[in-house]
Order: C-alpha cells, then sequence, then structure tokens
C-alpha cells in the first residue's frame, strides 16, 4: 500500500437531538479503507496532529531590496509587508517650519547633517500600520541601541507624522516602496508638533531653529551623536523592534 496515496475525508453528522459529531474515512484513492464516527474533541485532536500537504507553495516575490533593509517580510496580498530599514548619518537638505519673521514663507530649510536613524515601517491592505524612526549612535547589529529621533515629526515614542506628504500607492507594493517613503518624510517639512516649546530632544536645549543654525553656520559635517538621548520604553535595542516587526 502507498501510504503517500492515503487521505483522511470527513464530513459532519448531527443527531436528532442536535448533537454534533464526524463521519470520517481513511481513503486509499478511490476506496474507503476505515470507517469512524468521532466525537468533536477526537476530531480536534486528530487534525491538530496531521501534515499539511500542498501542491503548490505560495511565493512572493520580493522585487530589488534596498540599501540598509535590516529585516522585514512580504505577504501574497498586495500592499501588505513591513520592513526594517536604516539610514546612515549623511547631509541632506532639512526644511523646518519657522516664524514669519525668520522666513516669509513660513519654511526655512538648512543643508546640515542628520543622525544614524532606522525605521520600522508596516502596511496592511496598503493601510499604514506602523511608521516610526529612531537613532542610533553604532551599528552594532541587532544589539544596536535605539536612541531617541530629536526632532519635530517624530514623538517621543517614536511614531513619525507624515502631515501633508503623499504617498504613492504603488510605494505601498514593495521594499523599494518603502524606502521611498522613507526618503519622502527625510525631505517633507519638520513641525513643532511633537516638542516641548520647540525644543528639540537632546542632551543640550536650544530650539529647533537654533540647534539647526548652529550646525550650519559652525561647517558640522558630522551630527554629535553623544547629544542623543536614550530611547524610553520598552523598544531599547534592534532586536526589540525587531519583535515589533513580526507582531504587527
Amino acid at each position: 500500500m502507498n501510504t503517500q496515496n492515503l487521505q483522511l475525508q470527513s464530513k459532519t453528522l448531527r443527531s436528532e437531538t442536535g448533537l454534533v459529531c464526524f463521519k470520517v474515512d481513511l481513503v486509499d484513492g478511490n476506496e474507503v479503507l476505515q470507517s469512524k464516527t468521532m466525537s468533536i474533541d477526537d476530531y480536534i485532536t486528530l487534525i491538530s496532529g496531521a501534515e499539511r500537504r500542498t501542491e503548490r507553495p505560495i511565493t512572493v516575490a520580493l522585487g530589488e531590496i534596498p540599501e540598509g533593509m535590516v529585516d522585514g517580510y512580504a505577504s501574497p496580498i498586495e500592499g501588505t509587508l513591513g520592513a526594517i530599514i536604516r539610514v546612515p548619518a549623511h547631509k541632506q537638505q532639512f526644511s523646518l517650519t519657522v516664524d514669519k519673521n525668520i522666513s516669509e514663507s513660513g519654511v526655512k530649510a538648512f543643508f546640515m547633517p542628520l543622525p544614524n536613524l532606522i525605521y520600522l515601517i508596516t502596511y496592511s491592505n496598503g493601510v499604514r500600520k506602523s511608521f516610526d524612526c529612531y537613532c542610533y549612535k553604532e551599528w552594532k547589529g541587532l544589539e544596536t541601541k535605539l536612541m531617541q529621533y530629536p526632532f519635530g515629526n517624530v514623538s517621543s515614542s517614536g511614531s513619525i507624522c507624515m502631515g501633508k506628504i503623499v504617498v504613492d500607492e504603488e510605494d505601498k507594493t514593495s521594499f523599494m516602496g518603502l524606502r521611498r517613503i522613507i526618503e519622502s518624510s527625510l525631505y517633507g517639512i519638520t513641525n513643532n508638533d511633537y516638542l516641548t516649546d520647540g525644543r528639540v530632544r537632546l542632551k543640550e536645549r536650544y530650539t529647533q531653529y537654533d540647534f539647526c543654525k548652529k550646525l550650519v553656520d559652525e561647517n558640522v559635517d558630522v551630527f554629535p551623536h553623544e547629544l542623543l538621548l536614550e530611547q524610553p520604553g520598552n523598544l531599547i535595542t534592534v532586536a526589540d523592534l525587531q519583535k515589533k516587526l513580526n507582531g504587527v
């Protein structure tokens, strides 16, 4: 007898009193080898130990993997994916909401260094479930310690406010798209919504404007990571961030 062809087939039965049970047949091709009526509890015990066979395993096309990808997951459901992506320290244009007496447009742009950044971003059926940002001083893999993002478009818990930034629908369907969403947030206009008195979350007390102006005036090339504050709460390391990704 070829055991590879054996199958269990079952159907529900209901007695006149309403009691539900299962009729289970052990089948080899078209031949019923054995038949048994089982209670619900016995049936659950049987199928919980069964090995599930699939003719064709589900595969997911990941596409191009962006630079800085730490971890991620994808789903056969379009628009359901998530990733941890890091962006090492670099210089870029940083746009800041300011008073009209500083700039008539209400926005001031600085070309300045940003700290090492790491992001958690997840989508489900095209709907954003999480978008968090943290800093780090030195990369040590999963043991890397998370620090607070100092500027005003990220809360103290790490949650990013996208404001008026519009996300392309296609960017919700690939890891490269998630990287582009991160870039959009980086080049968006930062406000003071998540800060107290407009002061950066750093070991030295500055308003956002004064701190950015200081970096530019002093021609600082690398962000002063020694000023970063530790991340409060349960997200202490990248390993903890990975657990949050896996729990989404």
